[in-house]
């Protein structure tokens, strides 16, 4: 009887569409939170967790995949575990969750909702300084881009300076050897105004005419 109501306490959700991939993400919670999560002989950490599988082929082809005897630990002693494994539609979904509810007829409960709050506090601080950690460095990169950027934009203003001295260098030393030319070259020569001849003719006797300056 009491496997028949434990079994009745399995919860499979499906989150997301069927998407194609080897691999199958389970979510493990517990009622009340922080439980332990184990599987076999190893501890997987506290609920929430989220655990991967590797698909096969052969899961793959039958359509469904067990879970190799998870089970749910609470600080007061109390458990629950299914032995006999899980079996999961991966018709459904290759993300999905399960949740452990706490035996009720187990002592402590409230126990263990004072330390389930407790792990969700702590979880929650993590996740605060796991966000701080990221914004400083996303901060730090976007820094670091910047100075990168003014770094370039200051070579490319130095580069373009140089290129406008060598080109206001070219300028001068053109216009230098421009008025070295223009001093090089000789004056032009005057010449003397033309020669005025005043001719003095007188016929002869002859039919000619003798003229003299």
């Amino acid at each position: 009887m009491k496997r028949i109501i434990a079994l009745s306490r399995v919860i499979i959700t499906i989150l997301i569409p069927n998407v194609c991939a080897s691999s199958l993400s389970v979510t493990y919670y517990s009622d009340p939170p922080g439980a332990a999560i184990l599987a076999g002989d190893k501890f997987h950490g506290y609920a929430p967790v989220t655990l991967t599988y590797v698909v096969d082929g052969k899961a793959e082809q039958q359509g469904y995949f067990m879970l190799q005897s998870p089970r749910a630990v609470w600080a007061s002693g109390a458990k629950l575990s299914y032995p006999d494994g899980l079996k999961v539609d991966l018709h459904n979904s290759m993300i999905q969750q399960f949740t452990f509810h706490r035996p009720s007829h187990f002592p402590g409960r409230e126990d263990d909702v004072l330390i389930g709050r407790e792990h969700e506090m702590l979880r929650a601080q993590r996740a605060a300084e796991a966000q701080r950690a990221a914004e400083a460095q996303r901060a730090a990169e976007a820094q670091r881009v910047a100075e990168a950027q003014r770094a370039a934009e200051a070579q490319r203003a130095e580069s373009a300076n140089k290129q406008n001295n060598a080109f206001d260098f070219l300028i001068l030393l053109l216009e230098l050897q421009k008025q070295k030319a223009e001093a090089e070259v000789p004056p032009p020569m005057l010449e003397p105004p033309p020669r005025r001849i005043h001719l003095h003719c007188e016929p002869t006797s002859f039919g000619a005419f003798d003229c003299r300056e």
